[in-house]
Order: C-alpha cells, then structure tokens, then sequence
C-alpha cells in the first residue's frame, strides 16, 4: 500500500501564499470601494445639479438620494474590509520572514571525544 506524500511546505511558505492571497483579495475589495464611492459621488453631483437649476425637482430625488446613501455606505464598509485584508495580509507576510529567518537557523556546536576535538554545522539552509 503506498504511503501518502509528506508535505514538505514549510510554515514560512505556507505564511506567504497566505499573505498573497490575502493581499490580492484585499486590493480588489479597496478597488470595488473606490467604484462605489465614485458611483455615490455621481449620485450626489446629479442631485446637487438638480439643486441649482431652475427646472422643477425630479420625481425621483429622494431615490436617489437612498442610492446614494447607501452607495456610499456601501463603500465605507468595503474600504473598511479591504484595509483589514491588506494589514492582515502585510503581517502575514512579516512573519513568513521571521519565519523563513528561524528556518534557515545555523547551529555550531562544538564537539569532544578522547582522541578528537571539533565543531559541528548544522540546521536549514
């Protein structure tokens, strides 16, 4: 019966595509807050537009007053979410460092036998 393949990921490379991909979903979702926040900012120039002509008010202001509120809630939220994934996704990335420096840790260590005397190597490169 054959054994199963021993994952050789390490913790440092684990923590970086972590990091990536927490990095990747946090640029799109600041991209889809920008998006927003640029759709309630034309939301809002339409209505202020509105404001200052002399023709009579829309029959549908107060909708788009409501789109644009909550446009622009909309775009709080995810601006407030793709900023939590791109820290998360930068601290990630710092400890794969750390992590990738304690991996590739050299230990010297001296050695003795009655006859002999010596330094050992050893560790992760």
């Amino acid at each position: 019966m054959a054994q199963p393949e021993a994952d050789t990921e390490t913790r440092s490379e684990s923590l970086f595509k972590d990091a990536a991909g927490l990095l990747v979903i946090g640029g799109v979702t600041l991209g889809v807050s920008l998006g927003l926040a640029y759709q309630a900012n034309e939301v809002s120039n339409e209505i202020e537009s509105a404001q200052w002509s002399s023709d009579p008010w829309p029959e549908d202001i107060q909708l788009k007053e409501m789109q644009g509120e909550r446009l622009e809630r909309l775009s709080t939220i995810t601006g407030v979410l793709g900023g939590a994934f791109v820290v998360t996704g930068l601290v990630f990335y710092w400890r794969s460092r750390v992590a990738r420096s304690d991996e590739a840790r050299v230990t010297v260590a001296p050695t003795a036998t009655a006859s002999s005397a010596g330094v050992a190597l050893g560790g992760r490169f």
